[in-house]
């Protein structure tokens, strides 16, 4: 067998599974079963982004600029009011669908906008235990002769990203973690007694985000409107967003990946995907990124 028949079976042998005379999907039908929820808002959103010019993207900018892009990013998408953050109560699925589209623009933006429309009011993130609720390191203890309540952290792990949720004990009784309003800076934006802020500079990814860090010295605050109370059940719609946002990235890496092996040819005309080498290496996560889709649509209405 001479050299180029030798290559024709090889070709064949690796193509085998060839995809080129594969099924044929109707992509509407397709959308409209994979997109579960609010269509509209979806489709009104993903066309305002592409629309405006501030959500290209731009590569070349700085730490600094980033966070300046991100904020105007944001300020320009709330000013269309696309759905209000009285929806997290009334509407959760929209005002989880609008949170979502904004993955397929800019995590950053993303990230911020639900720090924004969620978090403000209560956020907790400590360094160490993430978003583990109950391994809040942070302390708040009642004082009863002073009718404060004391918010000490005790370790460099349990440093604050954004805001205040730590573990309340009163009179020497553990009561779980709650939620404080504590003030972090004078009028004259300074750090206050007892109070420690860093900026966390540049980090690996989500740079538009100015994230930072506060750590809290036996800091007293007023027992007065400063307890919220227990709000763990709060945080679950922001834990399906930042797990939905996880699946959205291994969508537009497929997406990528899938198309540019449809268009590059090797060895001729036969294009990359068409070997079965390369195919065990994007189908298998294909697979699974619909299978966590429609796990993740089934979590979000309960089932």
């Amino acid at each position: 067998m001479d050299m180029r028949n030798r290559l024709e079976v090889l070709k064949r042998q690796l193509t085998a599974a060839s995809i080129a005379d594969g099924l044929t999907v109707d992509s509407a039908k397709m959308k409209a079963f994979l997109v579960h929820d609010n269509p509209e808002l979806r489709e009104a959103i993903c066309q305002f982004l592409a629309r405006e010019p501030i959500y290209k993207p731009d590569y070349y900018l700085s730490v600094m600029e980033q966070r300046e892009q991100t904020m105007q990013r944001l300020i320009k998408f709330v000013e269309q009011k696309f759905f209000s953050v009285t929806d997290y109560m009334k509407n959760p699925r929209k005002f989880m669908a609008g949170l979502e589209t904004l993955f397929f623009c800019d995590y950053s933006l993303a990230i911020k906008a639900g720090v924004h429309f969620t978090l403000c009011g209560g956020t907790i993130c400590n360094l160490g235990h993430g978003s583990n609720v109950m391994g809040i390191e942070t302390t708040a203890e009642y004082d009863k002769n002073t009718r404060e309540f004391i918010i000490n952290t005790p370790n460099n792990e349990a440093s604050k990203i954004t805001a205040v949720f730590a573990q309340l004990t009163v009179n020497g009784k553990w009561e779980g973690p709650h939620v404080f309003m504590v003030r972090i800076r004078d009028d004259n934006l300074g750090s206050l007694p007892g109070v420690r802020i860093v900026d966390m500079g540049p980090k690996q990814g989500l740079n538009g985000v100015d994230n930072g860090q506060v750590w809290f010295d036996h800091v007293p605050i007023a027992s007065v409107g400063a307890r919220f109370g227990t709000m763990v059940g709060g945080l679950t719609a922001g834990r399906l967003l930042i797990g939905q946002g996880g699946i959205d990235a291994m969508k537009m890496g497929l997406v990528i990946a899938i198309r540019y092996s449809l268009q590059r040819p090797q060895f001729g005309d036969t294009p990359i995907m068409a070997y079965v080498t390369h195919q065990k290496r994007l189908l298998p996560g294909l697979a699974n990124t619909y299978a966590l889709h429609l796990a993740m649509a089934s979590l979000k209405v309960g089932k």
